[in-house]
């Protein structure tokens, strides 16, 4: 699990704590992070603002939709 944040670069177990640049876009960082670690895909679970953004810079190549049959 990478845990992407403002704070702290940090390793424990199964989890990876990686701190951010405040001065570089968010999702520039992130991205820039994964390529190095060669990770090419991933699934992003987000709000409206997180998938607008993603959808506006290009950074998507599948969208899925689930929704449950209860409304």
């Amino acid at each position: 699990t990478i845990c992407y944040n403002e704070i702290k670069n940090e390793e424990i177990e199964n989890l990876s704590y990686v701190k951010l640049d405040k001065d570089k876009s968010l999702l520039t960082s992130i991205f820039d992070d994964l390529y190095q670690k060669q990770i090419q895909s991933i699934i992003i679970e987000g709000g409206s603002y997180l998938l607008q953004g993603l959808i506006q810079k290009g950074l998507w190549d599948e969208a899925r939709i689930f929704k449950s049959k209860i409304e």
